[in-house]
């Protein structure tokens, strides 16, 4: 195993853009933080159908795999292997290994003990996926999670012993179906529940899932399940206590001019132990939204509005969140350069005594929503991100921004990123948190092998310096293999 312990240690600074800059140089594919983007072309001297390898594994068809596309393909064989007994059924079976290392300086900007660790991360992840016949499909997902020199606050969600991610069945056609046990929740645009990729274990939902598609990539999807709680003992996850969530969210339901889909959606949760300024207790949440996205010309762009009610500790909740994701491509040459915008603005509790909680909550965020380190919840904030990407090689992408972000009101709390105040509100007359600067790189060196490397430098606004806080400082290499 190749070995970072002493890489990044007084050195970090020194080192960390170097290592970046070579990894960028020296490489050659890409892909994007959250999804995986395949090459349009085949790739020489690999299967046809390993194109089809997705983020999400569920998301894969091999059900057109024949007889003579099997031959001498092994990729081909393996995901399309008959079921003795059942004429017709086919099982794929596919797997992930990924390792990760990060090295973190003054991680929660130093207000949290801890958060000074060089961590070593390996994920495992193995598949099978039974098409029995048109309208009866089982998928079952094996896990195994290694870490070591994980700080205790990241401890549940990185190390786990063999375990079951996902186990479902599905009844129905493709455009109309009902699915039924433990599995992942790619709902939407995915700002609201995401599966928590940065750290080992993935997000997972015992639930039960109904779909319609009604055609030109309209849907509508109802979800009603619990999020299940990670454990380290082998197949002890469990969501008896997990979060409710339920949904019910229509995509694309709209086209108000060419090009231009519409989302709407009602959301609820009902967790047990969610904290915020005023302390831990009970929340039931709801939020009703949309979005509208599209393209025009080089332009692409989406803005989602959220409206939140409900109760939490006998306060009645009443928040906001507005964000707004859009690119421009500079020009269609091979470099690809194009400019990124995000605007992100979330509500704050504007007075504590009031019996109101105008604190907007994102339901299931990634830890690296604002940016790679782990940093902050989108909760009372307010956020800008331009940032610039280009693609050197045919499937190297590099991009680089800055992230600047204040809070929307003083009385409130900074939020860690696993929702823990880490500046209790009224401590600081400032509303600057800080800003984020970050060079990121990924690259596809083939359909089955996946590379990232990226550096963040965060500057510790007045509000985290008056409570004690320093500049953040991490890196990340990472490489997943696919098959």
């Amino acid at each position: 195993m190749f070995e970072f312990k002493n890489m990044f240690n007084s050195n970090a600074k020194k080192t960390a853009l170097s290592v970046l800059c070579s990894f960028s140089l020296l490489t050659g594919a890409s892909v994007t933080q959250a999804h995986a983007q395949r090459p349009e072309k085949e790739a020489p001297g690999f299967s046809p159908f390993s194109k089809r390898i997705h983020f999400y594994r569920f998301f894969e068809d091999y059900s057109d795999v024949t007889d003579q596309d099997r031959q001498g393909d092994w990729f081909a064989k393996v995901k399309s292997i008959p079921v003795p007994g059942f004429e017709g059924a086919r099982v794929a079976l596919g797997g992930e290994f990924r390792y990760r290392f990060e090295n973190m300086n003054d991680g929660l900007f130093g207000l949290v003990p801890g958060q000074d660790y060089d961590l070593k991360l390996q994920r495992y992840l193995l598949h099978a996926d039974v098409r029995w016949n048109d309208r009866l499909r089982s998928f079952f997902q094996l896990s195994a999670y290694y870490a070591q020199g994980e700080p205790a606050v990241l401890r549940s969600l990185n190390e786990s012993d063999a375990d079951i991610h996902q186990t479902f069945v599905d009844i129905g056609s493709r455009e109309k179906f009902v699915r039924i046990g433990r599995q992942e929740l790619p709902i939407g645009s995915g700002l609201n529940t995401t599966i928590r990729e940065g750290v080992n274990q993935r997000r997972a939902f015992d639930a039960v899932l109904a779909s319609v598609d009604f055609g030109s990539g309209s849907n509508f999807t109802w979800v009603y399940g619990r999020e299940v709680v990670p454990m380290a003992a082998s197949f002890e996850d469990y969501s008896e206590d997990g979060t409710e969530f339920w949904t019910a969210y229509f995509s694309r339901i709209a086209n108000p001019w060419p090009t231009a889909n519409v989302d709407i959606y009602y959301m609820g949760i009902d967790r047990p132990n969610a904290i915020y300024n005023s302390g831990p207790g009970r929340e039931l949440r709801h939020a009703i939204g949309g979005g509208i996205y599209g393209e025009k010309g080089a332009l692409s762009y989406g803005i989602e509005a959220m409206y939140q009610f409900g109760k939490f500790q006998g306060q009645d909740i009443r928040a906001w969140g507005v964000r707004s994701q859009n690119s421009y491509k500079l020009s269609e040459t091979p470099l690809n350069p194009t400019l990124h915008l995000t605007v992100n603005a979330t509500s704050g509790d504007s007075d504590p005594n009031d019996g109101k909680l105008e604190t907007f909550e994102v339901f299931f965020p990634n830890p690296s929503y604002i940016t790679e380190a782990y940093t902050l919840r989108p909760r009372n904030l307010y956020e800008v991100h331009p940032s610039f990407s280009f693609t050197p090689a045919e499937n190297l992408k590099i991009s680089t921004g800055v992230n600047a972000v204040w809070r929307a009101e003083k009385s409130d709390a900074i939020y860690a990123s696993a929702g823990i105040p880490i500046v209790p509100g009224g401590t600081s007359d400032s509303r600057y948190v800080g800003t984020f600067a970050e060079i990121t790189a990924t690259w596809q060196a083939n359909p089955h092998l996946f590379f990232k490397s990226s550096y963040v430098r965060g500057l510790a606004g007045d509000a985290i310096q008056n409570a004690g806080g320093r500049d953040v400082e991490y890196f990340l290499l990472q490489a997943i293999a696919k098959f």
